[in-house]
């Protein structure tokens, strides 16, 4: 591993978020093995610096590539993008924990391992991040950082399309490998979701796969149960969609949608090991948040017609309405 040259935060987010997978980060001689990132740019409504808005929180966005961007959500936890060209910013998701395990245990009242560094606000309490390193270069104490010379075998996939407090967030069960390749949901031909959203209300016009990112301008996001891309939700074992509640629970609690959609019943029973669940409203919260189960719209899904789909994800829409109407992004 090698100190990046300079240019190395000059060129696209999504160019140094997948470099950066495999690189060493440790912040006074505490860190690990960057094992997941996600880049943002200026069109992207999640990102902090959407549109070219300025403001005190996200300057440092704008300033030379190679800095901290350090901001804190809800005033509980802080999360690091590294700034690159064109005020775009790559998050740092994730460590695997290498050096100062025993500190970072301390620091996150945990011996779990897989907990220290897993998600981007336990990351930053693990390696003591706060907002005083933002703006601070990256290349400079008390930074330390190492890229590998080849590039990683990495899998990509869809973003996550979540921004803090949306009314609604739509959840799968996984990407499919045609999603994790074009980055983008429900793009298949057959996929029903995006006209169904739009005949339901959710969106004033039916939105292209390539314009996913563009839900959240309208109160929803999009997330995924389990990160794993396959060809089909079929291709999951139920031991894989167990395993996936800690991080979609620290997910759901971290960006705090008031609903969770699940598509499907199949995740939601898996994760929370439960039989005979009802369509619509559920009893129990997840993650903080009201959970409402609705159809699949996959194409595979022939138990459900178009007419039937609306009139499921309708309820939902006109549950939420006054969440909807007061909804700025």
């Amino acid at each position: 591993m090698k100190t990046p040259a300079a240019t190395f935060f000059a060129h696209d987010p999504d160019w140094v978020a997948k470099h950066l997978i495999g690189a060493l980060l440790l912040v006074d001689g505490v860190g690990g093995l960057i094992v997941e990132t996600e880049s943002y740019d200026p069109t992207d409504p999640a990102s902090n610096s959407f549109e070219l808005r300025r403001t005190k929180k996200n300057a440092a966005m704008f300033g030379p590539p190679g800095r901290a961007h350090v901001y804190s959500t809800y005033g509980m936890h802080w999360m690091m993008n590294f700034v690159c060209k064109g005020a775009s910013g790559v998050l740092i998701r994730a460590l695997e924990p290498t050096v100062g395990v025993d500190k970072m245990k301390r620091r996150r009242g945990t011996d779990m391992e897989k907990l220290l560094c897993s998600g981007p606000g336990r990351l930053t309490q693990a390696l003591k991040i706060t907002g005083s390193l933002d703006h601070v270069s990256v290349f400079k104490a008390p930074f330390t950082l190492k890229v590998p010379a080849q590039l990683a075998d990495i899998a990509s996939g869809t973003r996550i399309g979540i921004a803090p407090n949306l009314p609604v967030v739509f959840c799968g069960i996984n990407p499919s490998t045609a999603a994790a390749k074009s980055g983008h949901n429900f793009g298949s031909p057959s996929n029903r979701f995006w006209k169904t959203l739009h005949l339901a209300g959710f969106t004033p016009l039916e939105l292209a796969a390539t314009d996913d990112r563009q839900i959240l301008r309208y109160g929803c996001g999009i997330t995924a149960a389990a990160p794993r891309a396959t060809p089909t939700a079929a291709h999951l074992n139920r031991a894989e969609l167990k395993q996936a509640d800690d991080g979609l629970r620290a997910k759901i609690d971290h960006f705090r949608p008031h609903t969770v959609a699940f598509l499907g019943k199949a995740a939601y029973a898996a994760i929370r090991a439960l039989r005979d669940l009802p369509w619509g409203p559920q009893a129990e919260p997840y993650g903080g948040a009201s959970v409402w189960i609705l159809p699949n719209p996959s194409g595979l899904n022939r138990g459900f017609s178009l007419s039937q789909l609306i009139e499921a994800y309708k309820a939902l829409r006109l549950a939420r309405a006054e969440l909807f109407d007061r909804w700025v992004l």
